[in-house]
């Protein structure tokens, strides 16, 4: 009996000894497969840098080629406001403004005799002055004028020898002038005869005898035997003669002003560009010397050239 007791005592150890150890050896085993499971559930290292957050903003416009200037667009200014300048052997100094006979636009003719620093009002309205299509000095201190009269628009030609205090009609001023026809811009009178002009609306008529330029839709011409000929010049505003000698004042790119030109064995030469002035306002030019006389918009200024 007694040693059966001990026999079943033994089991009872070893039962539960070995329990003990099954359970040891599960627990070791399940952590084993968690740890299994985590290893598995971890992504794979790699050698890749990882990309910065991208950022959304405004975008950022890619720089654009500088503008290339291009010359101010030029158009025939109002007949009324056609410019005209002329200087006398004494330095006596002329200008005005055309004015209207079609309409209430008032001629404006000024004298100066200081060099343009102070202008006279020396218009002749008690003539019944109402446009001025020429207008030029003459006899070392005087002036003469090709004019157009209210009284039936009839054109005429004036005369001062009193420094423009009074004005006479000459009928010889009227005869050896060239000038725009008051009532016809396509039209231009000359001692020979009419001509037609090279555009509907010519401009700025000057010279005299066979020394004719004029503007015309923006291009300075010359009158060559019966024909007129391009001077080779886009943007033009003004030109001048003194016997063979042209300038031409125009617009150009790369003038922020009023450029003047030379026209040089039939082609253009730069000669100097006036800064300030707008070519797009009324403008004359006159030669003076090695100067050219520039009247434009309110200013008017003397340019070496």
């Amino acid at each position: 009996m007694a040693r059966r007791s001990h026999l079943r005592r033994s089991r009872s150890r070893n039962a539960a000894w070995i329990g003990a150890v099954v359970v040891v050896v599960l627990i070791v085993v399940v952590a084993i497969l968690v740890v299994v499971a985590l290893d598995r559930a971890r992504p794979a290292p790699t050698n890749e840098t990882l990309a910065p957050v991208p950022t959304f903003g405004p975008a950022t416009p890619e720089p654009s080629a500088t503008p290339t200037p291009t010359a101010a667009p030029i158009t025939a200014v109002p007949r009324a406001d056609e410019r005209f300048l002329s200087i006398s052997s004494e330095g006596i100094l002329w200008r005005g403004i055309a004015g209207s006979c079609a309409d209430e636009s008032t001629p404006l003719i000024e004298r100066s005799a200081d060099g343009g620093t102070t202008w006279n009002d020396v218009t002749p309205l008690y003539r019944g002055l109402a446009q001025i299509m020429r207008l030029d000095a003459f006899a070392g201190t005087q002036a003469q004028a090709v004019a157009v009269l209210e009284d039936g628009c009839v054109t005429d030609g004036l005369r001062t020898f009193t420094q423009g205090r009074f004005w006479e009609s000459y009928e010889e001023v009227l005869a050896e002038s060239a000038y725009i026809a008051g009532d016809d811009p396509a039209q231009i009178v000359t001692p020979d005869g009419a001509i037609a002009a090279p555009c509907a609306e010519a401009r700025g008529l000057r010279g005299s005898g066979s020394n004719l330029a004029l503007v015309c839709d923006a291009q300075a011409f010359a009158l060559v035997g019966d024909e007129w000929q391009p001077l080779g010049v886009e943007g033009a505003v003004a030109v001048a003669t003194d016997g063979s000698t042209i300038i031409v004042a125009h617009a150009a790119a790369d003038c922020d002003g009023i450029a003047l030109s030379t026209i040089e064995g039939g082609s253009a030469a730069f000669s100097a560009c006036v800064e300030g002035l707008n070519p797009t306002e009324p403008t004359t030019i006159e030669i003076s010397d090695a100067s050219v006389l520039v009247w434009s918009g309110t200013t008017y200024t003397d340019v070496s050239i």
